[in-house]
Parts: C-alpha cells; sequence; structure tokens
C-alpha cells in the first residue's frame, strides 16, 4: 500500500487495531512496518497469516469438485457482514470490498471466509 497523505492513518494500524480488538473474519497481521520512499511516498509492507484462496478461485474449486451450493455462498457472504459489522465497531469505515478483498478456505466441512483488506 503506497500512501503520500501523511494524515492518513496508516494500514498496519489499522490491522493491528482489528488484532487488538479480536476482530473476526479479517486477515491477522503477522508483521508489518513502512519503508519511507524519497519521492515523497511512504510504502505500508504487512505479512498476513494466510486464509485461503483468493474467492473467485476457491468458488471455482469448489464447482469443479461439485461441492459449490447455496450453504457455502450464505457462509461466505455472512462472514463478510460479520467481518464488516466488526469492522465499524472497532471504528474503521472499510471502503473498499471487493472480490479480490476476499479469500476462503476449508476447516474441514466448515466454510471460512476472510476480509484482507
Amino acid at each position: 500500500v503506497e500512501v503520500q497523505d501523511e494524515s492518513r492513518q496508516s494500514e498496519i494500524a489499522i490491522m493491528q487495531r482489528l488484532l487488538d480488538n479480536d476482530v473476526p473474519h479479517t486477515a491477522r497481521m503477522l508483521h508489518g512496518f513502512r519503508l519511507n520512499r524519497h519521492n515523497g511516498f511512504c510504502m505500508d509492507v504487512m505479512i498476513l497469516e494466510y486464509y485461503g484462496l483468493p474467492l473467485c478461485k476457491f468458488f471455482r474449486h469448489l464447482h469443479s469438485l461439485h461441492k459449490l451450493n447455496q450453504d457455502t455462498v450464505s457462509a461466505v457472504v455472512w462472514h463478510i457482514i460479520m467481518a464488516l459489522f466488526s469492522v465499524h465497531w472497532a471504528g474503521i469505515l472499510h471502503h473498499d470490498v471487493s472480490i479480490r478483498n476476499i479469500v476462503a478456505q476449508l476447516r474441514g466441512r466448515e466454510v471460512e471466509a476472510t476480509l484482507i483488506d
């Protein structure tokens, strides 16, 4: 994430707040640091815990196994709604929810979806 506006809270600080508040269905940052660049930009570098495949690939994989069904999609939607609700209660407004910011995986027979950005 590149940021020029220093008044904006860093992505690292936001991820740390999510971790401190134990927000469900959001990625956990394992390590983060900021690189200051000579052109006035800063780069936040974060190492996140692994939470599965990007949602499109996950759905394609389940479809190939003939295991993609309404319950699976409902579980993914519910997890993302819970993540957004919890993020809001932690004082963060998420404005970039898209399919590229959601990953999912199977945990046993249950689907777990995670908001990663």
